[in-house]
């Protein structure tokens, strides 16, 4: 015996580490789409803000305008009942939001919610 200690990682050390950064890679692939889609979300929110009569358009007419965009962007999550409209009157600010949840299952009977929200203010016409 020489007194040397062996050092290192072992087998079963390696493989765990292994199987935690595989299972944080899977879920990160499984909620990707979650995130592009609502990064779409957002986009055709602002695009929507750009509209010349934004302040006047009714809920259904914005909705509407949101469809287009979400259809180009094969957005799906999203429905007319996730869309709210409200008037601020200290601000005098017409709020605009797509509010929703994203599902999506990881393994076995576990699911991952994703709450998102993609609010706008726009002049109240």
């Amino acid at each position: 015996m020489n007194g040397h200690k062996q050092r290192g990682i072992t087998f079963i050390s390696l493989v765990i580490i292994f199987a935690v950064a595989a299972f944080f890679f899977l879920t990160g692939l499984k909620l990707f789409p979650g995130y592009n889609e609502f990064y779409s979300v957002k986009s055709a929110m602002e695009g929507l803000s750009k509209e010349a009569d934004i302040g006047t358009m009714t809920r259904k007419q914005m909705w509407n305008g949101l469809y287009k965009r979400f259809d180009i962007n094969a957005v799906n999550t999203p429905t007319y009942d996730d869309l709210y409209v409200e008037y601020n009157k200290t601000t005098k600010m017409r709020e605009i939001s797509v509010y929703y949840e994203y599902r999506v299952p990881l393994f076995g009977n576990v699911d991952a919610v994703m709450v998102f929200d993609a609010p706008i203010e726009v002049p109240a016409g």
